[in-house]
This record gives structure tokens, sequence and C-alpha cells, in this order.
């Protein structure tokens, strides 16, 4: 199956309704869980990935490690799958836009606006960090806004999502990422983590975090480049 051809198909018990968003790796889509009759968020795995063992191995380990995470600003996980070839994450579907939606349409946000933000995305953080897992991936694409991104940004709710490359520092997935392949966003991550290694721990969370702070507060990023250097 093509992902071209996936809208108005099902995909197990899943009937895709409409796109949402394309990324990188994988596009996601309005679907209903026709045995539950909720709509989802599905992610879908571009069809060209399907054959690459460990990035299949990895966009799933993604549903493992959000799944154990029970947090009010951390994005529920309902189901992984593989149908035809086509692997899927069902998550919770949720009304508003990510905060590189509202970066990009307000351009800079009000310290006032930002602070609850901040606070829901830190303690989202601050909950993974406790069970020995490690984002990183912070930025603002990876932030949604439940809510009202644009005129009531204040009383939003955060989630944190996609942790399709976080690690777990109780049991490091081994095998998962080649040494020396960069993985992550360059311009939000901590020196330590562009260097590559195995080093990375909570703090490099609380680098892009500040990042993404200095982002919103300013309309820019500190640093800019078309490289990690």
């Amino acid at each position: 199956m093509r992902l071209e051809d996936v809208k108005g198909r099902r995909l197990g018990r899943y009937e895709i309704l409409e796109v949402l968003g394309r990324g990188g790796m994988a596009a996601v889509y309005r679907a209903r869980d026709t045995v539950l009759r909720r709509d989802v968020a599905l992610k879908v795995l571009y069809p060209q990935y399907t054959g690459d063992v460990a990035l299949v191995e990895r966009f799933q380990r993604e549903a493992v490690l959000a799944a154990g995470l029970d947090h009010s600003n951390i994005l529920p996980i309902y189901d992984v799958g593989d149908t035809d070839g086509m692997v899927y994450i069902a998550m919770r579907l949720l009304s508003g836009q990510s905060f590189a939606d509202v970066l990009r349409l307000r351009g800079s946000i009000a310290p006032a606006d930002l602070l609850p933000i901040v606070d829901q995305v830190a303690a989202a953080l601050d909950y993974a960090h406790a069970r020995q897992i490690v984002h990183r991936d912070i930025k603002p694409a990876n932030i949604l806004i439940d809510g009202d991104g644009l005129h009531a940004l204040g009383s939003a709710r955060a989630i944190l999502t996609d942790f399709g490359i976080a690690k777990s520092l109780d049991a490091a997935a081994r095998g998962l990422t080649a040494t020396g392949v960069l993985i992550g966003t360059p311009e939000y991550m901590a020196p330590e983590q562009i260097r590559g290694g195995h080093k990375v721990d909570a703090r490099a969370d609380i680098y892009a975090l500040g990042v993404v702070v200095y982002r919103a507060l300013t309309g820019h990023r500190p640093f800019e480049g078309s490289t990690e250097e």
C-alpha cells in the first residue's frame, strides 16, 4: 500500500479520514477507531522506511516509551501496529496546533503567555527524567498546544510529543543509533549531543528547552546554521 493511497482506507481497526501533517519520516492522519468508536491521531511511517529494521524498531520504541509515561502534559499512546506492511502508532487526537505553528504566526511570545507553556513542558520533562527517560528532541514542533494558541496561549495546555529518539538511561537502546549518526534537531541540541557518544542525559533536554524559550521570546534561535558545526 502506498502512503498516498492511505486516505479512505483502513489500517487494522483504523479508518483514515484526513491528513493532519507530514514529517521527515512519517505522516499523521485523523483516523477513526472502528472498535472503540473514537477519532485518533494515527502516525504512519513512510513506506520507504519500513524495510529499515533499526528505524522501524526506533519508531515502535516511541510508543513503548511514551506509553509508560502517564502525565497530563505527555501525549497518550493508544496502540502500535503493522498492517499490510504499514507501521503506525495511534495517539490521542488533540485540537489546536504545534508550538512551532504558533511561533510562525505570532513571531514572538510575551513572557506572561510563555511562562505557563514552559512550566508545563518542564513538568513533563521532570516526570520523564525521574523515570530515566531523556527525550533528546525538544523543539517547538514537538510541543502541541491543546487550545487556542493564537489568542489564549496563557490558558492553553502544552503537550509533549514525539519520543521517537528518546533514550532510556536504565537500559540504553543498543544498536538503534549507529556511532557518529546525528539524530535530533541541531539548532536545539546541546553541544554534547551534537558531538555524539553516549553521555547525553537530562541536561540536554533542559538546554533544548532553554533554546525554545529564547526562540519564543526573541523571535529567532540563538544559533543558526546548515550543519552541526
